[in-house]
């Protein structure tokens, strides 16, 4: 990728207020109240470079310290710095930690930051920058990998001196970040790899006294040109605000541990797992072997191990119990003297870690050499190749035989004490706790002490916020030397009402090595937290939490909409839906802030729905949209999950990103986004028209992939994916999947028509015209008076015929028919009755386009009595916000923000208020749409301000309190 390459013209954003940056004990500070968004970013030198620590840089989650020490003179009149890194830097400034960067990004296409120093900077002092920046090095779902590098540039201006700060060899100096561990699980599949924080390696770097004598100049990249040119970022920075302390937050509960077992453990890299064109077979294994010393014949229960198979003197040994799904419980039949322990686990992330636990009661020993002397814990297989372990590996029987020799000139590699994993998570799912005595306010937390007498092996402290936050937990604690401190984040608690819950695939965790009597932590980047568990291992001393914070990270927006009506539930549920709104909004429209923090096509068009009626914010969308229109797949279509390195692509939600780029412009009149990237939606959508050409009716065959099309896992039509078994039947050809593609073409036309392309839209307009018609004349049951599912008409769910109302396929003569079926079919979400046990008729995601087809029905009543049902299911299970399903599910979020659309129509058809001439928003319609309730008011965000609405019924009429619009808007009722 060359800076020649062709460059997006990038759409005129207006910017909005910053609000304040994170304030640390010792050495965290605010941004205060200038907004960096009225800084101008300075033109890049010529003179600054790309840098790193080496030249040629390869290999994942790679840390580099960068300084740059400055002694100003005279009174500072401006300091703007602008700076991007792949893929993420913290800056500190004389230790102050002032942000974190850059947006989520397309290398193609980067953006860099740019920030005001004044604030941080001493007058006539000494002052150093100091940058950490991490490159993931890892698939992620919010980054592309591809090479590290970090840029900066500025200028710091005195009345005596003007300071360049262009990155280069001779101003700035660069070293491996030792203190922070490469190889760490990552906290989920989703995102980038946890924290291992070791404070023996940390060299006090960020102070303005620290001897740097010893560090090597920063070093010029070889692949200068590997990024497209820098653009500025054009959304404000993260609002770093204290996380707030509800008086209904449960207390902190103090859980003491008991050292009842000895975990060994060890770690195995395998980076091709990162590799999407490498794909291990379920037959792929890591062997392992050890002994185990009993001094006599017994039966030892307890035996804690991860997954995998195990025998015991060739006899294998089966769990007897799965205590959680990362461990298992073992029962050993030893015989006395040293007894042959093979297993094998297969590699299930890019770092394997394996873990077993024995009862210290037990008395065994553990040696891989038979000697109770030696440190040799396991001897495993290597991660060979997967040809290497066909041809070698796979036919030797299970378990190998004692002593074997492994052919191939594979060598068993050795397994020491000192090479034990780091998994805080595992490890916090394996610990055993004493009975609580303690419990305390979260207010009263700073200063607290916890005494080694009472917590001899060391303790837990149990947070519970409620929901989760995207937040950074900051901790400075004393009495730490020779201990770690692990924190762990997770949205499940087990029924102990202790230990977390977190998966194989989703183990979002921290550790620190603690090596000095006091630390001060701060996580590489924030974490997803509802239940957080901070644990203290091996203290020798009493411990002080000296002190203790959170710090939201989340995007800078001020709520404008607000909604009260005579129905309480209702009520509740917009409110919740608003606070799940607002969780889920980082540097793009997240799925959710804990598992994957990832910008999902379908997510984000719903979110930005919710977030018109909340907040009225128009750059997060241009943006998300923007990354969009960089997304392609090789196929030609918008991908699922942007920025990504895999093929993601779900053919459904590519058609639902040109209702995204309409939807900008509507909502705008900004036609920037559809002039950059009309190719691009020409590009999507030639593929389903070639779909839709293979068959003369024009319809969408939801089985290409198993016709000898595109094979990917990632493909396909997903749909309403959730509902029970056998209630609508969408193999074949499909009217979901075809009125998607109507919808799409409408789109499209509606576009073409606005940049002045006629022809286009005359092509558009005719083939959602024939393909109207195939579904009209196809999938027109008339017997049943409904459209159904396929052309086998075996099923008729509620979501094809309201598909068919939203594409408008629908005629006069058969609505009274189709909306009788749809009431009739959606009288309840709970197959029986009540709740999901028995499965679902929708799920809360696709809601959004199920209520927009009942309120175009006029069949409100069924809508509300939905979210009462489906919503009222969410509250009264005690969410504060809208899970990702209706199904209770380990696996699923419980802040998924697909599921908040209900605060999008209580507002746009309760309060009445909509926008009929938009982009043209000199007029608005007030139209309250319901039946059920007696009174409603609240506010709509308007681009001038806000839309007011107040009214109550009288008898059958609507009879209006008030109704106030901004200056020169037009009220119609």
């Amino acid at each position: 990728m060359e800076n020649s390459m062709r460059r997006r013209k990038f759409i005129g954003y207006t910017s909005v207020g910053l609000g304040s940056a994170i304030f640390l004990p010792n050495g965290f500070a605010a941004l205060g109240k200038k907004g960096i968004e009225n800084i101008s970013a300075q033109e890049l030198p010529e003179k600054a470079q790309f840098i790193w620590h080496a030249t040629e840089n390869a290999g994942r989650n790679q840390y580099v310290n960068f300084r740059r020490k400055i002694k100003l003179s005279g009174t500072i009149k401006e300091s703007i710095f602008n700076i991007f890194a792949d893929t993420s830097y913290q800056l500190f400034i004389n230790e102050v930690f002032v942000c974190q960067g850059p947006i989520r990004f397309d290398p193609r296409y980067p953006f860099f930051d740019y920030i005001d120093l004044k604030p941080y900077l001493k007058e006539n002092a000494e002052n150093v920058i100091s940058i950490q920046a991490n490159f993931f090095g890892c698939k992620t779902y919010k980054s592309i990998n591809h090479i590290p590098g970090l840029i900066c540039w500025g200028k710091i201006f005195t009345k005596k001196q003007a300071v360049d700060l262009s990155s280069n060899s001779q101003n700035w100096k660069a070293a491996i970040a030792l203190e922070r561990s490469r190889y760490t699980p990552q906290l989920s599949f989703a995102l980038n790899p946890n924290d291992f924080y070791d404070q023996s390696k940390e060299e006090k770097w960020k102070q303005v006294a620290f001897n740097d004598q010893a560090w090597k100049p920063a070093v010029a990249i070889a692949k200068q040109k590997a990024w497209g040119s820098l653009a500025k970022r054009k959304i404000p920075m993260l609002r770093y605000e204290p996380v707030t302390i509800n008086q209904s937050m449960p207390p902190i509960k103090v859980i003491p541990l008991i050292h009842q077992e000895d975990k060994y453990s060890f770690t195995i890299p395998f980076p091709d797992k990162l590799n999407d064109a490498v794909v291990y077979p379920e037959r792929y294994y890591i062997a392992y072997y050890t002994y185990v010393f009993s001094e006599k014949e017994k039966i030892v229960r307890d035996i804690s191990a991860f997954w995998g198979e195990m025998w015991l003197n060739g006899k294998e040994v089966k769990p007897y119990r799965h205590d959680t799904e990362l461990k298992l419980s073992l029962e050993w039949h030893l015989q006395e003297g040293w007894n042959y322990l093979f297993g094998k686990v297969a590699p299930y992330a890019d770092i394997l870690d394996f873990y077993l636990g024995i009862p210290k009661t037990a008395n065994l020993t553990l040696s891989a050499n038979k000697n109770d002397v030696s440190d040799v814990l396991f001897r495993h297989t290597p991660n060979v190749s997967i040809s290497a372990f066909t041809d070698f590996l796979e036919a030797l029987p299970l378990p190998y035989p004692e002593g074997v020799q492994l052919p191939g000139g594979i060598e068993w590699l050795e397994v020491r004490q000192a090479n034990r994993a780091e998994n805080p998570a595992f490890e916090s799912c394996w610990d055993v706790y004493g009975a609580s005595f303690e419990s305390f306010e979260i207010q009263k937390i700073q200063g607290k002490r916890f005494s080694i007498t009472d917590y001899p092996s060391g303790f837990a402290l149990l947070f519970d916020l409620e929901y989760i936050r995207l937040c950074y937990p900051i901790l400075k604690a004393s009495g730490t030397k020779g201990s770690y401190i692990d924190f762990v984040y997770c949205e499940y608690i087990d029924d102990d009402q202790r230990h977390l819950k977190p998966t194989f695939n989703y183990q979002s965790a921290d550790r620190v090595k603690c090596t000095e009597d006091v630390i001060a932590y701060m996580p590489n980047q924030p974490r997803g937290v509802r239940y957080m568990l901070i644990t203290f291992r091996g203290i020798s001393e009493s411990i002080c939490i000296e002190s203790f914070s959170l710090r939201k990270a989340t995007y800078p927006v001020v709520k404008k909409g607000a909604f009260k009506c005579s129905d309480p539930l209702l009520n509740r549920i917009w409110e919740m839906c608003a606070l799940t709104q607002a969780t889920n909004m980082e540097d793009a429209y997240v799925d959710c802030v804990g598992r994957e923090r990832g910008m999902y096509i379908r997510d984000t068009v719903i979110q930005y729905h919710n977030n018109l009626v909340l907040f009225g914010d128009q750059l997060l969308f241009q943006r998300c949209m923007e990354l969009y229109g960089q997304s392609l797949d090789a196929s030609g279509r918008f991908r699922a999950v942007y920025p990504n390195s895999g093929t993601y692509v779900i053919a459904d939600f590519a058609l639902n990103a040109v209702e995204g780029f309409w939807a900008q412009y509507e909502n705008t009149g900004d036609q920037s986004l559809l002039e950059n990237f009309w190719p691009e939606m020409l590009k999507n959508i030639a593929w389903f028209n070639n779909l839709s050409d293979a068959r003369a009716d024009y319809l969408l065959d939801a089985d290409w992939l198993k016709k000898g099309g595109e094979v990917s896992s990632n493909d396909g039509f997903a749909g309403d994916s959730c509902v029970v078994d056998g209630y609508r039947d969408i193999a074949g050809i499909n009217c979901e999947f075809s009125c998607t593609y109507v919808i799409a073409l409408r789109c499209l036309s509606k576009a073409a028509n606005v940049l002045g392309k006629p022809t286009e839209a005359n092509a558009f307009k005719k083939r959602l015209e024939k393909v109207s018609q195939s579904i009209h004349a196809l999938l027109w049951d008339a017997k049943k008076g409904c459209y159904s599912d396929n052309l086998e008409k075996r099923t008729h769910s509620a979501q094809a015929n309201l598909f068919a109302l939203r594409a408008g396929v629908v005629d006069a003569k058969q609505l009274e028919s189709v909306k009788k079926h749809i009431a009739q079919t959606l009288r309840c979400i709970f197959v029986n009755g009540y709740d999901d046990k028995a499965g679902v008729y929708m799920s809360p995601s696709y809601a959004f386009y199920l209520f927009d087809g009942l309120y175009t029905a006029g069949l409100e009543e069924t809508a509300e009595n939905l979210m009462r049902q489906g919503w009222g299911f969410f509250l009264a299970k005690g969410y504060q916000t809208t899970p990702e399903d209706f199904h209770d599910s380990p696996y699923q979020s419980l802040c998924h923000a697909w599921s908040a659309s209900p605060v999008y129509y209580l507002s746009k058809y309760i309060l009445g208020v909509h926008y009929t001439k938009a982009p043209d928003f000199s007029e608005v319609l007030i139209k309250p749409q319901t039946k059920s309730v007696q009174q409603a008011e609240g506010k709509v965000p308007h681009p001038k301000g806000v839309v007011e609405v107040k009214w109550h019924r009288e008898k059958a009429q609507i009879v209006f309190d008030y109704l106030k619009a901004p200056e020169g808007v037009k009220v119609v009722i």
